[in-house]
Formats: structure tokens, sequence, C-alpha cells
């Protein structure tokens, strides 16, 4: 993840977009950093909307300047790159003016100056032409308060300046909702009602979030369009994805107007109006050009377009989302149509801003499984190394000591230094590991010489049919386990079926064991692909576990997210940490395509072991950076290249926690 700690002033706006990318001189002024373990907050990136902030006495941020368009001519506060984590924050739609005390909002503000915006935040390789990708990893409040407020002339039911009533406008008030975040609701005290007071479930999202707009125009906050703007979807909340047309190169993407809730339409001209605190993870699709913003989660894909009248944002989010069917999931146009007619869902965001806003649905239960497991595991077998794949390290955990690792490739390994797993081991030298090769059995005197040891996918040979053969001899196994019983590290990694067989002879030492097989879910497999072998360990469906490794040593390393590609089982001892849980839908396939239940099994186990420390991965791809390509598929990534995962935040966690960088 990446911090901005703000340095010294510069100019709103420059003269223009930018004819070439940014370069280090002009933003010298801001420092980033992959990590910043000891600034107050952690986590907290950039507050502010043009990233101008100065630390007062009590520690907290100060804006000193406000953004309220979204515009190619601001000058942007933090470069990202592709494959980035952004922890950043916004204000509420009213900059934090109003406080518990219910005051007007005419009292404190003036139209337009409303929906602060934050960033805009410049994308490296993002060009007109692109898809920007924006993952929501987290969308959290950050007080426990809420304002919404009733405007004289402005929301759907009272006159304004293009839709004239003779009657009197709304007078105006301010409701405060007081959040119980525990619990997770907002509660409103309306003592003129006779119910006195009502609780209703919090739902934070973004209000506002999109690109510069097109053809150098300048957006107001409150006006969305084919760049997204303040669209008011209360999709656009945590775990979701996000695409944007990209208009101008960088992207420049912003955010902000928080709402903790808000129903259909938006109708008062205010949801519940809250600051909040954003974790975005940042990709790019070269060469897509979408119309309208789409987003995705776990049960829908999604347009969001926006228009007057209604009924023309109703039909322009229909037609985007048909045509999205047509072009990525092989939908013949007319059966979409049916389709859609039938169990598609329609949202209103907004009917108050200068354009509305309606989101159209389809479930992706209804979307063609693209490959079966099994099919889809041949292919993988052809992947090749992803050669653009971002191993950089903003602050390498080690500068001065540096942790020796030893790289397997003494057991006929399919993953070695060169091959498959270059991308991790550039990623962990970046890091500040040094890293040799081991091209003899284990030995006492070799392992002495290192920290740790790196064994993935060993075979017990190359030949047809040798490859389940145990990998190592019991004598190597002996020096492995007394190495570690004396303080040495092991990550061994064992794919499906051959691998887990040729490594369970070393497993076993540590009581862990190996399925030797095919491990699929059908209902908490990867969104994208919905291949049931791919599975998603998370947060939010409770797959994956607390541990050192998925904490980090700060917010900015946590991990929420993590997807493997097809491997096989592993049951730990007690004392052992499962970090990536197999749920009770889990399924062992065995070479006969026997089926029995995975429940209470994992694909990551930690464990300590005399004075040493172990990781056991029932799977190798994820700490790859792999791309393929299927007659079904297409084109595809799989492990720490996947844009919406953390599995590159994982690989260097567990290194860190092997290295005793973390506690147990």
């Amino acid at each position: 993840m990446l911090t901005a700690i703000p340095d010294r002033e510069y100019s709103q706006f420059t003269k223009g977009g930018f004819d070439s990318e940014p370069n280090g001189r002009e933003y010298e002024k801001f420092v980033l950093q992959k990590e910043y373990p000891h600034f107050f907050s952690l986590y907290f990136l950039v507050w502010g909307f043009l990233g101008f902030f100065i630390f007062s006495d009590d520690s907290s941020l100060q804006a000193k300047q406000k953004n309220f368009s979204f515009d190619a001519k601001h000058k942007p506060v933090l470069i990202l790159k592709p494959g980035d984590t952004l922890v950043t924050a916004t204000l509420d739609a009213f900059g934090n003016a109003i406080s518990p005390k219910e005051q007007l909002p005419n009292e404190l503000i003036h139209l337009p100056q409303v929906n602060y915006l934050t960033g805009p935040f410049y994308v490296e390789g993002a060009m007109p032409g692109d898809t920007l990708i924006l993952h929501l990893e987290e969308v959290k409040p950050s007080r426990d308060f809420a304002v919404s407020t009733h405007l004289p002339h402005f929301g759907l039911l009272t006159g304004e300046t293009c839709t004239a009533m003779l009657i009197e406008p709304l007078p105006e008030r301010t409701y405060i909702w007081n959040m119980d975040l525990d619990k997770g609701v907002a509660i409103l005290n309306i003592p003129e009602s006779r119910i006195k007071k009502v609780e209703i479930p919090l739902q934070p999202f973004l209000g506002a979030i999109g690109v510069a707009p097109n053809f150098s125009e300048a957006g107001l906050s409150v006006t969305p369009a084919e760049h997204g703007g303040q669209m008011d979807c209360v999709e656009t909340k945590t775990g979701t994805t996000l695409y944007f047309p990209v208009f101008v190169k960088g992207a420049l993407f912003m955010l902000g107007d928080g709402h903790a809730a808000q129903g259909d339409g938006e109708i008062c001209g205010t949801g519940l109006e809250i600051p909040l605190e954003v974790t975005v993870k940042v990709n790019v699709i070269k060469g897509k050009r979408i119309i309208w913003p789409r987003f995705e989660d776990d049960e829908y894909i999604m347009v969001a377009a926006s228009t007057r009248p209604l009924i023309n944002a109703f039909r322009s989010a229909h037609v985007e989302l048909i045509n999205w069917l047509v072009e990525d999931y092989g939908y013949n146009r007319w059966d979409a149509l049916q389709l859609v007619s039938q169990v598609g869902v329609a949202r209103v965001g907004n009917v108050v801003n200068p354009e509305c806003t309606v989101v159209a649905k389809f479930p992706k239960k209804y979307l063609p499984i693209k490959m079966p497991w099994w099919q889809l595991a041949m292919w993988l077998l052809s992947q090749i190394e992803d050669t653009n794949f971002d191993a950089a390290i903003g602050a390498p955990a080690y500068t001065d000591k540096h942790p020796h690792v030893l790289f397997d490739e003494a057991h006929s390994n399919a993953h070695t230094i060169d091959g498959l797993y270059k991308p991790f081991v550039n990623l962990i030298v970046n890091d500040g590991f040094e890293i040799k090769p081991n091209k003899e059995k284990f030995n006492m005197e070799t392992l002495n010489k290192c920290d740790i040891l790196v064994i993935a996918n060993a075979r017990g040979g190359r030949e047809k049919g040798t490859g389940g053969n145990p990998a190592f001899s019991e004598e190597e196994c002996k020096t492995v386990e007394e190495w570690i019983r004396g303080g040495g590290s092991l990550l061994l990694i064992a794919d499906h079926a051959p691998y887990g067989a040729a490594a369970e002879i070393l497993s076993k030492r540590f009581s862990v064991n190996m399925s030797n097989g095919d491990t699929i879910d059908p209902s908490h497999h990867d969104p994208e692909t919905g291949e049931e072998g791919s599975i998603l360990f998370s947060r939010k469906n409770g797959l994956l576990k607390d541990h050192s490794i998925t904490r980090g040593r700060n917010p900015s390393e946590k991990i929420h997210r993590v997807l493997t590609f097809n491997g096989q089982s592993l049951k730990g001892p007690e004392g052992s940490t499962s970090f990536l849980s197999l749920a009770d839908t889990a399924i062992d396939i065995d070479s006969e395509k026997s089926k029995t239940s995975a429940a209470g099994r994992t694909q990551g186990i930690a464990l300590e072991f005399g004075k040493g420390r172990i990781v056991i991965l029932g799977e190798a791809a994820m700490l790859t950076a792999q791309i393929y390509q299927t007659p079904d598929l297409g084109f595809g990534y799989a492990g720490m290249n996947r844009y919406d995962t953390d599995n590159k935040q994982l690989a260097i966690n567990i290194m860190h926690w092997l290295s005793r960088l973390f506690p147990p």
C-alpha cells in the first residue's frame, strides 16, 4: 500500500492537462512509501481534496484547499502504479462542517461548494481508450454520527430553478443520525413522530467516484456522467470492483461524498452523509474501451448510466449491460435482451442531481461456466511468467541485515528461480532477502548457511509416472526436521496431484497431511472466471483467518482477499494455524475421480516447530505471476498479478513471518 505525506504547497491548477507523465521533481512535494509504520494513523494516507494538509498541534489534519470538480487540470496528489493499493480518506458532503448540534447547512456552506473530493490520483500507464479498475477493499465510516438535511430548493419533492412550482420551499432541517458501528446500525431520534426512534442498517458507500471527464471538460462533483461522478450508487461499497473508461492520461480518479446509508433516488437530496476511510486497489485493462462505468460484486455485474430524463438513463444502462454480456460472455444479443428482461434488477442511484443515475444489474449465476476445473488445470500447465509483473518494493524490510533464502532446485522441482517463481524471487530480493538455488540433496552444512528454505512443487522424478514418488529421502527429511527444530524456517509448497504425494514424506515430519488430489469449492470460487478449482479466501466470506501473516505489521499490510488456483487440501496438527481455511462446501477429488468432503481442511498452514517456523501451502500459483490464454477464458492472470487480490502482499507477509519480522 502507498502513503502520501504532504510536504509543501503547490498551485491548484495547471494551464492544461498533462502532456507527459509527471516526473519526480514535480512531485518531490510528497514522500511516497510502501509502508510508514510510525505515522500517527498508520494507514491514513491522503485526506482532503487536492491533498494540501498541514499538521496542527493536536495532530489533526486541516484542509488548505478544496476540490469540487472532476477535471483534468487538477494536479495529482499521488502517482500510483497498476497493482498498488491505496488507503485514503474523505470528508462528508459538507466538509465535516456540521456538528451534532444540528446547525443548518446554509449557515455554514455555500453552493456549489459541496461534495468535497479526495484526489486526483494519477495511474501510470492509463491512457485514453483503456479501462481503469478500482477494487474497493474496504469502505468504512470514520466517525460515529451522520448528517442528513432538507434544503429549501433541492430534492425531488420541492421546487427548484428548472422545476418551478407555486408552493413554498421545503423548510430547512438537519437530522443527526447516531451510529452504532459495532451493531452496524444508524439511529435517529424523531420525537415529533409517534415511533420516536428508528434504527436502520449501515451500508457505507461512496456517493461520488470517477475519473477526469472527456474533451477537457470539468464536471462538478454533483454531476454524474460517463466518467462516473456523484452517481450515489449504494453498490460502490466494500468488495465491489469498479470499471471506468479512461479519457485522459493517468485517468486522474477522485472519490468522496461518503454515505452510511441511502434509499433509492436520494429523494430528499442527501443520504446519511459521513466521512469515510477507503482502501482501494488500482489496475488498468489496456485497450479495453467501455462507455459507462461498470461494477461487479459476488452476485451481480452492473452498469451505471447517468442522464435525463430518468427513462434514458434506464435505457443507456441496460444497453451497455447487454453489450457487456455479448462482448465478454458470449451471449447472442437478442438472447441477452430476453434474459435481462426476465432476471435483471434495476436500482435508481439518484434523481436529484443534474443527471439521474440508474444501475442495471445482471445476476452472475446466469453467466456461463467458462471451463470445467479439470480442463482449466490442464491449461494452467502451459502458463508462462508475466514479465510485466511489478515486483517493486517501496520500503524494503531489510536494508542492512539480509536473510538468506535457499531455493530448492535439486528435486525435479516444477517451479524454479528462473522459471515460474521468478516473480516471487524478484519480489523478495527487492524486499532485502538474499537468495540462491539449492542444487544438491539437503545436508546440514548447506542448511546452516541459510535462514529460510523454500521448496516449490518438488517431484519424485521427471519421467512419466514418477512425479508422485517421494521427492526426498528419509535422511534428507530427518536433516530438514532437525534444522527447523534448531531454528530454521521452511516454506513448503505442494500443488495438486502428483505434488502432494511427492512432498508428503517431508510434511508428515510435522504432522501435516496432504490430500494429493484436486480441491474445488462450488460455493467459494473465483467470481471472475467461475472456476470451482480457483478458491477465494476473504475476510468477507470468513475463509481468510486471523494470523500474523494475514494481519501484517500494520494496517497497510493487512490481507483482505486471496485466490488460489487449482491446488490440494491440507490438514495440520493441533497448535497449527490454518489461515486459508476451506469451507464445508469444499471437495477433494482423487485420481479415481472419487469425491470426499474437504471440510475442516486448508490450503495454508503456519506452525511453530521447536525453535523454527513452517508455512505449508497446498497450491503453488498463488505466489507466482502468470498469464494464460484458453479458448473459453481468453487471456487471464493467475497469481500475484491478479488485480483483485492481495496475493502479492501475502507472499511478502509469509517471508516476513518466516524471517521473524512478525511475532508468532
